[in-house]
């Protein structure tokens, strides 16, 4: 297309222009490439943030459970010796000697079972502490790699930019320009 009174554009004039938007569309598309990076590591993190929360709420819900567990588990160990004494009663055992030390084993071994639930507990929510923190240092990481993502995003549209220019310049010069 030539405006009247215009001269048609010559070959350079129309590669310097193709090079100036090659150099535009290239600048953008490393924007836009980084801002693209940068959303899904923001979108990364907030997955890895959701999911340390999930994280500690079940750690929190392990260790309130194994509590609970314990306390069962006392409660139906507390009916057990109230049965042996009971037994040994209308039996007409006499609490000393032997029976006295069945009752005492008994007890030291529902207490052991007490603790074991307990310390299973501990273990769990110590273990979900590892995962919270491992999830939080997961989404640091993607914040981390996405602010880097958007500033490489920068020097690569700069060296596009800067590039385009001088091959264009290069060209219109060569050109008698």
């Amino acid at each position: 297309y030539v405006c009247e009174g215009e001269a048609p554009m010559s070959g350079v004039e129309i590669a310097l222009i193709a090079s100036l938007a090659a150099t535009a569309v290239s600048t953008v598309g490393a924007l836009q490439a980084g801002a693209a990076q940068e959303s899904a590591a923001k979108r990364s993190a907030a997955i890895s943030e959701r999911n340390a929360q999930i994280a500690d709420q079940d750690r929190i819900q392990a260790i309130r459970t194994a509590d609970i567990a314990a306390a069962d588990k006392r409660r139906e160990h507390v009916r057990q010796l109230a049965a042996i004494r009971a037994s040994y009663g209308s039996s007409g055992i006499e609490m000393a000697g032997t029976p006295l030390d069945v009752l005492s084993d008994a007890t030291q071994e529902f207490a052991l079972d007490e603790r074991r639930i307990s310390y299973e507990g501990q273990v769990r929510g110590r273990e979900g502490a590892a995962q919270v923190a491992n999830l939080k240092d997961q989404a640091s990481q993607s914040l981390m790699a996405g602010k880097n993502a958007r500033t490489a995003s920068y020097f690569s549209a700069g060296s596009s930019l800067l590039s385009g220019a001088s091959s264009s310049y290069t060209s219109y010069k060569a050109a008698g320009g």
